[in-house]
């Protein structure tokens, strides 16, 4: 009888293994800080020195693949993001610390490239505003946190004296800064602007960068109180200064 048991036993531990194997990764727990070959695999966790877990991280031979998630030090879920092969592609959500989603930046390549959206604490939707490989665009847009789309009204201002012309913004933000150049597409900021700022919200050029044009674009960029990027363009005639 018992040479019968053990076969049985044998046999019916072997279709428990393969019914798990079998089960969807919806019903199984990826294996915790798995390595094969010396490569990272699935879900791995690390933990602060008092046991608190800080991140979970998704991996697929050896590389972050899925998704990643990071924990404030209270315990809430700070961040999410996704990978694909090692480099961020998807979207990456902060959380406030109520659960809100905070801001969701989109990634494309390893780039922010989309429209990056932010919220308030209490879910009402705090700014949308479109980037290009991690450089803002024109068009931002803001909210309060009643819904009420706010309205931005920025003028540059001119002194010309000798061949040198200040440029600074009419409501005295110290926060703005200058351009010379055209935006990518149109739109976007890029590393080859020529920045002409002095500091205190004050830019300065000389007289020569209209390099024989009538007219010479100046992009000014400033932060609101929501630490939001506003990009707009002002054309100045050379004949008016």
């Amino acid at each position: 009888m018992r040479k019968l048991i053990l076969p049985f036993l044998l046999l019916t531990g072997f279709y428990s293994c393969e019914e798990s194997l079998n089960s969807t990764p919806e019903n199984v727990k990826p294996t915790i800080n798995q390595v094969v070959d010396g490569k990272k695999e699935g879900l791995h966790e690390i933990r602060k020195s008092d046991g608190s877990l800080r991140n979970e991280i998704t991996y697929l031979d050896g590389q972050r693949h899925g998704l990643s998630t990071d924990y404030y030090d209270t315990g809430e879920k700070r961040m999410e993001i996704d990978y694909v092969s090692g480099v961020k592609s998807g979207n990456v959500t902060w959380f406030h610390r109520n659960g809100e989603i905070y801001r969701v930046n989109p990634y494309v390549d390893g780039y922010i490239q989309g429209v990056q959206k932010k919220y308030y604490e209490n879910g009402q939707q705090m700014s949308e505003l479109e980037l290009f490989q991690d450089l803002p665009g024109t068009g931002l847009k803001e909210w309060d946190r009643g819904g009420n789309e706010k309205k931005f009204k920025l003028k540059l201002v001119t002194k010309k004296t000798g061949d040198w012309v200040q440029v600074s913004l009419a409501s005295k933000k110290q926060s703005a800064t200058f351009y010379i150049g055209e935006l990518k597409q149109g739109k976007f900021m890029h590393n080859s602007l020529k920045d002409v700022t002095l500091g205190k919200g004050v830019g300065e050029f000389n007289m020569s960068e209209f390099k024989g044009k009538s007219t010479l674009d100046i992009i000014v960029k400033y932060k609101t109180y929501n630490k939001n990027p506003i990009i707009f363009v002002s054309t100045l005639k050379k004949s008016d200064l």
